[in-house]
């Protein structure tokens, strides 16, 4: 609550308030001291509006009077007990106090309230910014217009969410309303270029009044950076009426290469030129040339926002002809004069220098405008390469240029070992050219011919043995002929037939063979033979065995190949009668059935015949090995032959076969009885034995070497046969 003031009053209150003076004097001491207050108050009114303004005291006086001291115009008033209510209208002062007064018992107290009235800010206006240039600095101005009370006025420039200035008032001794202007330096970055920069003006006349926020339009930052100078790249010599590539190159740009500006000139003409970027370079790109000799200058500015940057380079052009080279004869004969010429014109700057020279050496060397060689031809110098060449010093630059020309020595053809070999070798199947390449000029023919057929020198042929031979090649042109002697060898990996190497061979015991086979091939083959079974070579003649017998694997092989064959040798000898075999026994009781098997060994194999004692029972098996013989009588006694032969000899065995009858069987028990007694112990062995044997084969031995059969029983005890020999 405000306290109560006591102010001086306008002069048309002040008489009857000396009078209320001495009243109150006096009625203050009846009635005792009391209070004056006023709502609100303190209120902010905006500029022409209205506020109401409560006066009230603790006078317990009914009849207190009170009323609104102020320069303010009152609209409407209401009032009460102990109360007073006054409402100001087009309230134009900036600062204003009204006084509220109540007077009890003639004491008079005053309570003054504060009315402030505010403008809002009209606008906010935030300053164009202008090109940035990296790393310098830059003012940014905010304008808050007409704006009033100034010391309630708080000022903020951001950037992005970013506050970077904020700006207060509460000095500010000014009352009306005023532009006010904010001013803060800032130093661009590149993460700055494109954000954007805005001004916020708030009027806070909270608690008495209310909260107002104003924002300017939003400005974006554009930072530029250009930190570099540009590079121009050309040459710095150009010849006269030709054109040259000028490049002018910058690095480093920011924001984007793209958005730099180029102009370039040359000679003080602009020229015309394409810019191509590349992350943050730039290059433009243009051509150059002039049609007159002297220095030009080369320039080039880059622009990038508000940052320049230039470069300049000097650039001559100069004149430099083409020298000339002559021959006076360029296709001339063996061992003839010919001149070669190299002469060119002046250049500018002068100081060209000539060189003659082949593809070996310098031949004569001096200055402009001309230098002579006279030589005579010899073959070597047929496609002799001969060059005038020009030299111009421009500083430390030296510039060629040249001509060349060929010479042309016309010879008869000649064929040596080098382009046409005299021998050569040749694998059967594969492709083969006969080559044969003569020198001459002009280029001779060259033909080969074998047995009057004429052989492409060209082309290639699939190589057989039937190109092996002497060909004759012959190279000829319009000054001669030449000719050669070409022997071609052919050779081919081996082939063995059945003609050179037979697979069945039949040999003769006890003669000298070689197992021999013949191979084709070129290198000769080798050809050794090896018996299955066996590690070592059959190598040169041997006295043939039957254990030569067997297949044998005869491989041809040279450097190409190897081919083998099998090989199956037949050793044959002549036969011999190995067994015979005589069944039950060689003693056969009449009316019994016998066989007689002969067996016999030879290569070929034998064939049997038998030589027997004639009778109607006897037969012969299909292949004459066998005699079987049924019933047996007296006929049937006497000597049986198996005579065997083949193509090498024959050979025989006999048996002897007796028939009998009972009576004589007994009789014969009873005289082995005998024996039996007489012989003891060893009597009756050899009887078991005997016995055993009667019913077996019998083993007839070689009968060039033996005249005994042996039995073929267990025991082997001789049985008694007699055997011919024949």
């Amino acid at each position: 609550m405000a306290q109560p003031v006591r102010l001086p009053l306008p002069l048309p209150l002040q008489l009857p308030l000396l009078a209320w003076c001495a009243l109150a004097a006096l009625a203050g001491a009846v009635q005792g001291s009391f209070e004056v207050s006023v709502s609100p108050e303190a209120a902010m009114v905006e500029h022409g509006g209205s506020v109401w303004i409560n006066c009230s005291t603790t006078c317990q006086d009914p009849g207190a009077r009170g009323g609104l001291e102020t320069s303010l115009t009152k609209a409407n008033s209401k009032s009460g007990p102990r109360w007073a209510a006054f409402h100001l209208v087009s309230i134009t002062e900036w600062v204003s106090a009204p006084q509220c007064y109540f007077i009890c018992s003639n004491d008079m107290k005053v309570a003054a309230a504060n009315i402030s009235s505010y403008w809002v800010p009209e606008r906010v206006v935030l300053e164009p910014l202008p090109k940035m240039e990296l790393g310098r600095a830059y003012n940014l101005t905010c304008w808050v217009l007409n704006v009033a009370p100034v010391t309630h006025l708080t000022v903020t420039l951001r950037q992005g969410g970013r506050t970077l200035h904020t700006e207060t008032f509460q000095n500010h001794t000014g009352i009306g309303p005023n532009d006010i202007p904010v001013t803060h330096e800032i130093t661009p970055r590149r993460w700055d270029h494109g954000q954007a920069i805005t001004c916020h003006a708030a009027l806070d006349l909270t608690p008495h009044g209310p909260h107002f926020e104003k924002s300017s339009s939003t400005v974006e930052l554009k930072v530029y950076d250009l930190p570099e100078e540009p590079q121009l790249l050309t040459s710095l010599y150009i010849e006269v009426g030709t054109t040259a590539t000028a490049r002018c190159r910058v690095a480093g740009i920011f924001p984007t290469a793209g958005e730099a500006r180029f102009t370039l000139s040359f000679g003080g003409e602009s020229l015309n030129f394409t810019v191509t970027t590349s992350g943050d370079t730039a290059t433009a790109q243009g051509e150059v040339w002039s049609p007159f000799p002297g220095q030009r200058e080369l320039n080039c500015t880059v622009t990038m926002g508000p940052v320049s940057r230039s470069a300049g380079r000097s650039v001559l052009v100069y004149s430099f002809p083409q020298p000339v080279l002559e021959i006076d004869q360029p296709q001339a004969l063996v061992n003839r004069n010919v001149s070669v010429t190299c002469s060119a014109p002046a250049s500018q700057p002068p100081g060209t220098t000539l060189q003659l020279r082949d593809s070996e050496r310098t031949l004569a060397s001096g200055p402009q405008p001309r230098l002579q060689l006279t030589l005579t031809t010899h073959k070597g110098d047929n496609r002799r390469q001969f060059t005038c060449e020009g030299n111009l010093s421009l500083g430390s630059h030296s510039l060629v240029k040249n001509m060349s020309a060929q010479l042309i020595v016309l010879y008869q053809p000649t064929l040596d070992e080098s382009g046409c070999p005299s021998h050569r070798t040749w694998l059967e199947g594969t492709l083969q050219q006969l080559a044969c390449e003569a020198d001459g000029n002009p280029t001779p023919e060259v033909s080969c011919s074998k047995d009057s057929q004429v052989y492409s020198t060209s082309g290639v042929q699939n190589v057989t043995r039937g190109h092996a031979g002497i060909y004759r090649c012959s190279a000829a042109n319009a000054h001669g002929t030449a000719g050669r002697n070409v022997t071609i060898h052919v050779e081919y990996k081996p082939t063995m037939d059945e003609s050179s190497c037979p697979s069945t061979q039949a040999w003769l015991e006890g003669t000298l063979h070689t197992l021999a086979c013949e191979a084709d091939g070129i290198p000769v083959p080798r050809v050794p033979c090896t018996k299955e079974g066996a590690a070592d070579e059959f190598g040169g003649k041997r006295n043939v065995s039957r254990n030569d017998s067997g297949t044998y694997h005869c491989t041809a092989t040279n450097r190409l190949g190897s081919m083998s064959r099998r090989v199956t040798v037949q050793v044959e000898y002549r036969p011999i009668v190995l067994l015979l075999a005589v069944s039950p026994s060689d003693t056969v009781p009449r009316g019994t059935n016998f066989n007689i098997s002969c067996r016999a060994e030879g290569s070929p194999a034998p064939a049997y015949r038998w030589t027997v004692p004639p009778a109607p029972n006897v037969h012969c098996s299909a292949d004459n090995s066998t005699v079987s013989v049924a019933s047996a009588d007296r006929h049937n006694r006497g000597i049986y032959v198996c005579r065997v032969s083949n193509a090498h000899g024959q050979h025989l065995g006999q048996v002897r076969i007796q028939v009998t009858d009972h009576r004589l069987i007994i009789a014969a028990l009873i005289a082995g009885s005998a024996v039996l007694l007489l012989g003891g112990t060893a009597g009756l062995v050899y009887y078991l034995k005997s016995t055993a044997c009667k019913k077996g084969e019998y083993n007839v031995q070689d009968a060039e070497s033996s005249s005994k059969a042996t039995c073929l029983g267990h025991d082997s005890a001789v049985y008694g046969i007699q055997l011919t020999q024949t």
